[in-house]
């Protein structure tokens, strides 16, 4: 199929039909598609894929030329639909009945074993366009009265009557589709989980490094202030006498050194010999 062809070409009364068909043509685009890639299957339904265009039928009729496969959502609603009727037609005349995949909601179909078609009475869900045209019984799905029960697997046994392939390797490569997607996620979870602890750890050794480089700030501050003062003592004699002596053991008659004993004038002699 080319990138501008369809795989299926759905066709319901959107009446009657439109919830199942909009189900159906999503699962049966997601049922074993490669996770990188937005649907599996490529599937017409003119409810959502129709494009806006003045001529409708021109652009169905475009549309059934470039799929491979017809699903008409077989009821006694759609048997009556014109619209679905013509299509029904156009696909009569110009593609195979093995490319006839029906699908019903209901129990409104059976067929005739005697007469080798469905049988005109029971069968209320299909237009008259399909009388003689089967030579054996078609493939066709019941997705049961309310179209909820299993569902899924009901669209996979559509999705591989589409892509021609058993329904059990349709699954199995969904599942492995699927368990490639968690491992993929679970990949991408633990990386992450990875970066977050190296990014802890990275702004603990950052903030570390900080309270170094500011205690090594504070330490050399203090010694840059230490080397004025004592450069400040050694330049200046008046400023060395004032200064108080280092701790050491005097005796008791000695007073203590107070700095009210010092002016800004020099000390006198007899105040340095004491």
């Amino acid at each position: 199929m080319s990138k501008a062809g369809y795989d299926a070409f759905i066709s319901c009364n959107h009446a009657a039909e439109r919830a199942v068909a909009r189900a159906l043509q999503r699962t049966t685009r997601r049922l074993g598609r490669p996770w990188y890639r937005l649907s599996g299957l490529r599937v017409f339904h003119d409810d959502t894929s129709l494009p806006a265009s003045a001529g409708l039928w021109s652009s169905l009729e475009a549309a059934l030329r470039a799929s491979r496969t017809f699903v008409p959502l077989a009821s006694p609603a759609s048997a009556a639909s014109p619209w679905l009727r013509r299509e029904v037609a156009w696909w009569r005349e110009n593609r195979s009945a093995d490319r006839f995949v029906i699908v019903r909601p209901g129990k409104a179909i059976a067929r005739d074993p005697v007469a080798g078609d469905f049988d005109r009475d029971t069968t209320t869900a299909l237009p008259e366009d399909l009388r003689g045209w089967f030579v054996e019984e078609p493939h066709w799905v019941n997705l049961g009265e309310d179209g909820r029960h299993d569902f899924r697997g009901k669209a996979a046994t559509v999705a591989a009557a589409i892509r021609g392939i058993p329904k059990d390797d349709l699954l199995s490569e969904d599942m492995r589709q699927q368990r490639r997607l968690i491992s993929l996620l679970t990949g991408l979870l633990v990386l992450a989980l990875v970066g977050a602890a190296t990014a802890v750890w990275q702004g603990r050794i950052a903030a570390s490094e900080r309270d170094r480089a500011e205690q090594q700030a504070r330490l050399a501050t203090s010694r840059s202030l230490a080397a004025q003062a004592q450069y400040l003592r050694d330049r200046h004699p008046t400023w060395r006498a004032c200064t108080p002596p280092p701790p050491t053991k005097r005796s008791p008659a000695s007073p203590p050194f107070s700095p009210s004993r010092c002016t800004s004038r020099p000390c006198s002699p007899a105040m340095r010999t004491r």
